[in-house]
Order: structure tokens, then C-alpha cells, then sequence
């Protein structure tokens, strides 16, 4: 009974179980608040530097459709949550995905002998997304420009870049394949297309598919191109022009790239 009624050292056991308690609450916030902050703030910063990938992916398109030369680039598809101690992540990080979708293009032309040819060519938008705790737009490239689609808006920091200086660049991607679920860095494999035909013509009408014709309204507003149907529409007449137009001759995994590209005839 003395036992009982000993209460030598009760103060230290409530004491170490009141910091117990304090130690696992203070625990419970971290796992409840700040790991999902945490992990939020990873794939803000993913989604940033896979942004920079794309920017960088278009500039390499461009460099094998002027240059005519293989190059290689890569993408960071996703983010792995590192390990924490004590604390539990909600799996083993963010994965993105990479999907393609067909955008036709149709190219009439007016040659300077009075005829006419027509060509079809079957380019590729290639969509981004990032599956994570946050909800993430789109990242998408189209005839050349980046656009976020947000679900219910689209966004881009882009001009248009089908006419420069009264010249036309327009792209012509085929990747057919995209890139599934991964958290790693993906190498890109882009080559050129093997030839193009250059043509003399007094005329030009090319018809292109596209999946965001209120961008493409906005960026071509005051040009000689028009936005309906999701379909844009340009339409040139001049006196004499050259014209540059892919010969798309090969497949496989890698992606293929070449400008339909007008300018005087030298």
C-alpha cells in the first residue's frame, strides 16, 4: 500500500508525457500542413523547370527545321518527394505525362505558270501534364507557340510566330508516340526531315487544325489570317515567291520537324 501512495517521480512522468504529447501534436501539424506545402512547393518548382524544357524543346525544333541537323535535348517530366524522417509522404512524387494530338495542315498553291498544287501534311500538338497535389495547367505546344490550358481558359506569354517580317514559318511536328508516366529526365531524339521542294507561286492558302482558336484569333488579329471552326485560315497573293515545303519521309520513335517556310526567290 505504501506503493501505492509513493509519489516520488510522478512530476517527471507527467512531464515527459506532457512532452510526448507536444512532440506527436507537433508532429501531426508537420504530416497535416507542412509535408503537403512542402510538396506542393517541389512541383511548383517541377512545373517551372518543365515549362523551360518546352521553351527550349521549340527552339531545338526550329534549329533542326532552319539547319537541317539532328540534336538532342531533354525533359524533367516529374518530381521525387525526398524521404522525410518521422513524417509520411502521400507516394513517391509527382509523374507527368506527355500525349500527342493530330492537327492537319493543307497547303493550296497557285504556281507562277498558272497551275495549281496542293499538299497535305499531318503535324502533332504535344500536350504536358503533371499530376500532382496541385492542380497544374496544360502545357501545350501548338503550330509553334506554348499556350496553358487551365480547363475553362487558355493563356499565352507567346506572339505569334507564323509571319515574321512578311514571311511565313510554319511548323510541321510529327511525334506520334509521346511519353507515358515518369518522374525522370527524358532524352528528345529531333531530326529533320530528309528534303523539301521549293516552288515558285503568285498565291498561297493554308488551312490548319487547331484545338485553341481563341489564342490563335487573338495573336493573328490585324494579320492575313483569319480564325473560325477551330481552323485558321492564310491566305497570301503576291507577285513571286518560293516556298519551302517538307517531304515527310520518315517514322519511328524520334521526333521529326521542318518549317513550310515562304520567301523571295533569289
Amino acid at each position: 500500500m505504501k506503493f501505492l501512495k509513493d509519489e516520488k517521480a510522478v512530476s517527471e512522468v507527467i512531464g515527459a508525457m506532457l512532452i510526448l504529447l507536444i512532440l506527436v501534436m507537433y508532429l501531426g501539424i508537420l504530416q497535416a500542413y507542412e509535408v503537403p506545402k512542402w510538396n506542393r512547393e517541389l512541383e511548383k518548382q517541377q512545373f517551372d523547370i518543365t515549362y523551360d524544357d518546352l521553351l527550349d524543346m521549340r527552339s531545338n525544333l526550329e534549329d533542326v527545321s532552319s539547319k537541317n541537323i539532328p540534336k538532342t535535348g531533354s525533359i524533367h517530366m516529374g518530381v521525387k518527394y525526398p524521404l522525410r524522417y518521422m513524417l509520411y509522404n502521400p507516394g513517391p512524387g509527382a509523374a507527368g505525362t506527355i500525349t500527342t494530338y493530330p492537327v492537319n495542315i493543307s497547303v493550296n498553291l497557285r504556281l507562277s505558270d498558272g497551275n495549281s498544287s496542293g499538299y497535305n501534311y499531318i503535324s502533332n500538338g504535344i500536350v504536358y501534364k503533371l499530376n500532382g497535389l496541385s492542380s497544374f495547367p496544360d502545357i501545350i505546344y501548338e503550330h509553334g507557340i506554348i499556350i496553358k490550358n487551365f480547363g475553362t481558359t487558355n493563356d499565352t506569354e507567346d506572339q505569334q510566330r507564323l509571319f515574321i517580317n512578311n514571311e511565313i514559318f510554319i511548323p510541321v511536328v510529327n511525334w506520334s508516340q509521346g511519353l507515358g508516366s515518369s518522374m525522370e529526365t527524358e532524352s528528345l531524339n529531333l531530326k529533320p526531315y530528309s528534303s523539301v521542294t521549293s516552288i515558285n507561286i503568285t498565291n498561297l492558302n493554308i488551312t490548319m487544325d487547331t484545338e485553341y482558336p481563341g489564342v490563335w484569333n487573338e495573336l493573328l488579329s490585324g494579320t492575313n489570317a483569319t480564325v473560325s471552326d477551330n481552323k485558321i485560315k492564310i491566305n497570301i497573293t503576291f507577285s513571286n515567291k518560293n516556298i519551302d515545303l517538307p517531304v515527310m519521309d520518315a517514322t519511328g520513335g524520334s521526333i521529326y520537324a521542318k518549317m513550310i517556310m515562304l520567301g523571295d526567290r533569289g
